[in-house]
Formats: C-alpha cells, sequence, structure tokens
C-alpha cells in the first residue's frame, strides 16, 4: 500500500485550473516541495499529479543546499 505523501485537502481540478491561469502571467512555474528530498519520495497525491503538468520545474525544499540549488533556475528568470 503506497504512503500518503501529501494532503489533499482540495479539489485537484481546482488546483490545475488555478496553475494554468498563473502560466498564463508568468514566464515559469517553479514548485518546491520538501518531501521531494525524502528518500523514496513519490508525487502520489491527487494535488500534485494535478499540478505537475502545469508547472515548469519541480524542486525540493527540504535543506540549504536543495534552495541553493534553486540559483541555477531562478538566475535565468
Amino acid at each position: 500500500m503506497p504512503r500518503n505523501n501529501g494532503l489533499d485537502t482540495g479539489e485537484p481540478e481546482l488546483l490545475s485550473e488555478e496553475l494554468k491561469k498563473i502560466k498564463l502571467r508568468t514566464s515559469k512555474v517553479i514548485w518546491l516541495n520538501p518531501l521531494k528530498g525524502m528518500e523514496g519520495y513519490e508525487p502520489l497525491a491527487k494535488g500534485m499529479k494535478a499540478a505537475l503538468p502545469e508547472i515548469h520545474t519541480f524542486e525540493s525544499a527540504h535543506n540549504l543546499e536543495s534552495l541553493m540549488e534553486l540559483e541555477k533556475y531562478l538566475s535565468h528568470v
């Protein structure tokens, strides 16, 4: 049985719709998820599955090193 790797508290369709609106107003959508830094993490939550097609970059934010890695994305925005 898969672990619950996230909290689904709303409708995934609404998240997807809102991210589509955000994409229209920005050049890049970067999603930071501290859970991504955990060994064995998979984006199985319904909300995360809905978000992935609408984001450009999906990165971890679990420690200082992972945050420093964001420089390569933010320096081009």
